[in-house]
């Protein structure tokens, strides 16, 4: 729903129905002056790559833009998996995923999200926080990229997020088959 230039400020409600006498589903919500957030906050891990049974930590830090910190803020936090695509650079042009173990619904409709965990926890006094989590024991399909997302709010209430993202591999190695003409049967 895109609104006009000269739309009013103000609290709208939206009611969708099949006729009149009825409301399956409704939704409030404000329109308010674009105001920029008074803070940011990160969230990095300590590494780009992890591989299974890693501890991953991510390094949460929430500033003020005139550089103090958000002090003992509660902080809201997301970790999502999705299978990813990656090749390593020696590898490129060579077959290295694992598709048929992929199961059947990601083969026809893409990687899907998962919730890992969700929660919150309190930055310290210097605006910051550690948060672990381990990869998984296996990865069945390849590689995965696991997102933690982190939020926290402004004086004004206010939500800020922002979000920080770690590779985690099936295995320290990668194998790959390079074929001379793709789809003919080969003998090894």
């Amino acid at each position: 729903l895109q609104l006009g230039k000269d739309a009013r400020l103000g609290t709208y409600s939206i009611y969708i129905g099949y006729d009149q006498n009825s409301t399956p589903a409704a939704a409030t919500f404000r329109v308010e002056e674009y105001r920029k957030p008074n803070l940011e906050i990160k969230a990095e891990p300590q590494h780009d790559q992890y591989f299974p049974n890693d501890k991953i930590t991510w390094q949460v830090n929430s500033r003020y833009h005139f550089g103090a910190p958000v002090k003992n803020a509660q902080v809201l936090y997301l970790l999502e998996s999705q299978p990813t695509f990656f090749i390593p650079t020696k590898l490129k042009g060579y077959a290295v995923t694992n598709y048929f173990q992929q199961p059947q619904a990601e083969q026809a409709e893409g990687p899907q999200t998962r919730v890992i965990d969700q929660g919150q926890f309190n930055l310290d006094a210097d605006g910051k926080a550690a948060y672990t989590h381990a990869a998984p024991q296996k990865l069945e399909t390849g590689p995965v990229n696991y997102q933690l997302e982190v939020l926290v709010q402004d004086k004004d209430q206010r939500w800020v997020a922002n979000r920080g993202s770690a590779l985690i591999h099936p295995a320290r190695f990668y194998l790959g088959i390079k074929s001379a003409s793709w789809g003919v049967p080969m003998s090894m």
